[in-house]
């Protein structure tokens, strides 16, 4: 089976993964004020004198779509619009995703692939990067890693609403950012490749996995035009 036998968590595994946030967060927060916005983040704090509607009718003008803008809308209405306030919310999101990501691995391996996934996450120059900048590619990864945990576990224990949050996952990717759309394929080839080893898997077009995409065809459907 992919799936192991769930190691169980040590007080010394909660230091530890903790450890690896709080190095990353440091690390991130050591230079997230250094530079000035620079011109792709220029546009989103640009965008911010906008309401909703108006985010949404510029950026279609743009080359994505407008939902970290309208998250970052929400947040600056509370934090304001400083260059630490419009980068924080790329800081938390990576953060997030490597919980999620720890946690993937943990299900998938074990508790010591964890260990290294979280540490290697946390110094990873990559998303150091990404954490300091007012842009998607955060809330991207935070979205495509949640949708890839939510497939692994449907594949174990199938649910309904375990489906649906898939679909709606799917979905936010593609509001995010349309190169996602590779991700969803990865899922497929993914899926493909443990047909034999677990019975909801084995035929590939369940009624599941259809009304999953179907769903979130449907969420998408409003920004197609666009």
């Amino acid at each position: 089976s992919l799936f192991h036998r769930r190691e169980q968590l040590t007080a010394r595994d909660y230091w530890f993964f903790g450890g690896a946030i709080a190095l990353y967060v440091a690390l991130t927060l050591g230079n997230i004020t250094r530079w000035s916005i620079w011109f792709d983040e220029a546009f989103s704090a640009y965008l911010m004198r906008f309401d909703f509607f108006d985010i949404a009718r510029y950026t279609a003008n743009d080359v994505h779509p407008p939902m970290y803008y309208w998250l970052l809308k929400a947040w600056t209405s509370v934090f304001g619009t400083s260059d630490l306030a419009l980068r924080l919310p790329s800081l938390l999101m990576i953060a997030a995703s490597i919980v999620v990501i720890v946690l993937l691995v943990r299900k998938l391996f074990s508790i010591n692939a964890a260990r290294w996934t979280a540490l290697l996450l946390a110094i990873s120059p990559l998303l150091v990067r990404f954490g300091e900048e007012a842009r998607m590619y955060s809330l991207a990864l935070l979205i495509t890693s949640a949708a890839t945990y939510v497939l692994v576990s449907v594949t174990e224990r199938p649910t309904r609403k375990k489906w649906l949050a898939y679909a709606v996952l799917v979905s936010l990717g593609m509001w995010t950012h349309y190169f996602t759309a590779l991700v969803w394929r990865a899922h497929w080839v993914w899926r493909w490749s443990v047909r034999r080893e677990y019975k909801n898997a084995r035929k590939f077009w369940t009624k599941e996995w259809i009304l999953a995409h179907v769903g979130a065809i449907a969420l998408y459907l409003p920004w197609l035009p666009f």
